[in-house]
């Protein structure tokens, strides 16, 4: 019965895009790393969109600023793969989990345990994400 109640309260939240929209989306975003595809990534994100990756260095803003940050792992010899855990999503907004994993050659192998908020706008595009990971979450 409580957790009907908890359901019902969440059912309550307005969003104006779908939850399988959010983790298509996410899905997209993740493999993008992998493929090195900045044309399919940023094609996600709103003109406007804002990113902090992690959260406490300078916000980038605009697709422009993200083309910049993204270019030197698109453009290097590191490789990505990701293992996405779990999708929260409440209304417009989404909390994400995930696993990505960096091989350097010359340099070896490194995952970051990531968490990210996003945002969505009307139109299904990611407005605000805040990446959180520190040192625990470097194996």
């Amino acid at each position: 019965m409580l957790k009907q109640a908890l359901v019902g309260m969440l059912q309550g939240i307005p969003a104006t895009v779908s939850r399988a929209h959010v983790e298509a989306v996410v899905k997209a975003y993740l493999g993008s790393f992998a493929t090195k595809d900045m044309t399919a990534r940023l094609a996600l994100f709103a003109e406007g969109a804002q990113a902090d990756d992690p959260v406490g260095l300078p916000t980038h803003v605009g697709k422009d600023a993200l083309a910049a940050f993204w270019t030197p792992s698109d453009e290097g010899p590191a490789q990505f793969s990701s293992a996405l855990h779990r999708v929260i999503v409440c209304g417009d907004e989404a909390m994400v989990h995930f696993t990505v994993t960096m091989v350097m050659p010359g340099m070896g192998e490194a995952a970051i345990e990531g968490f990210e908020t996003l945002a969505f706008d009307a139109a299904g595009k990611i407005t605000r994400l805040r990446a959180f990971w520190d040192e625990s979450c470097l194996t």
